[in-house]
C-alpha cells in the first residue's frame, strides 16, 4: 500500500463530519467504497472540462483520486497539461489511469494553479483547450483537491513533480 494514498480514522472522521456535506455521495457496495463529487460540480452544466471524485476505499484504509472528463469518463492516458508562467513552459502528463499515476497528475495540476500558472490540456487526438477558462472550476478543483490531501494527511507539495519536464 502507498503511504501517499492511505488514511487514517481522524481523518476520515473530520472528512466525513465536515467536508462530507459539500458533497453528492455515492457508495459502491461490491467495491465498498465511498465516491465524493462535490455538489457545487455535479449540478453543473455543462460540467467542467476536468474535475476529481475522491474514492475512499474504507476498508482499506485508502482514498484515490478518479479524474473525469466532462462526459465523465476518466481521463485517457497521454492527457497533457501545459503550463506557462512568464517566459518559462512546461508540461505533465496522465502516463496510465493507475491511482498513483492519477494522484501525481493531479497533485502538479494543485501546484501549477496555486502558481497561477496558465493552463491548457490537450487529450490525445485533440487540439489544445484552456483549462478552467471559469475561475468557479479553477476553485472547485482547488477545493475538491484540499478535502483529499486532508483526507490522505498530506504533508507538503512535491515542486521537483511539475520540473520533469520543462519546454524551452
Amino acid at each position: 500500500m502507498d503511504k501517499r494514498l492511505s488514511t487514517t480514522p481522524p481523518s476520515r472522521i473530520f472528512f466525513k463530519n465536515v467536508r462530507s456535506t459539500a458533497y453528492q455521495w455515492h457508495r459502491d457496495p461490491d467495491s465498498q467504497t465511498d465516491f465524493y463529487l462535490l455538489r457545487k460540480v455535479a449540478k453543473q452544466s455543462p460540467p467542467p472540462t476536468l474535475f476529481l471524485v475522491i474514492a475512499d476505499i474504507w476498508m482499506q484504509d485508502q482514498a484515490h483520486i478518479l479524474l473525469r472528463r466532462s462526459d465523465n469518463s476518466t481521463l485517457p492516458a497521454t492527457t497533457t497539461i501545459y503550463w506557462k508562467s512568464g517566459k518559462e513552459k512546461g508540461y505533465f502528463q496522465l502516463e496510465d489511469p493507475s491511482p498513483i499515476s492519477q494522484y501525481e497528475f493531479a497533485l502538479n495540476l494543485y501546484s501549477a494553479l496555486l502558481k497561477k500558472y496558465q493552463l491548457e490540456i490537450q487529450f490525445p487526438g485533440e487540439e489544445k483547450t484552456p483549462l478552467f477558462p471559469d475561475q468557479e472550476d479553477q476553485q472547485n478543483y482547488l477545493l475538491s483537491m484540499q478535502d483529499y490531501l486532508r483526507l490522505t494527511e498530506y504533508k507538503d507539495i512535491d515542486q521537483s513533480l511539475m520540473s520533469q519536464n520543462s519546454l524551452e
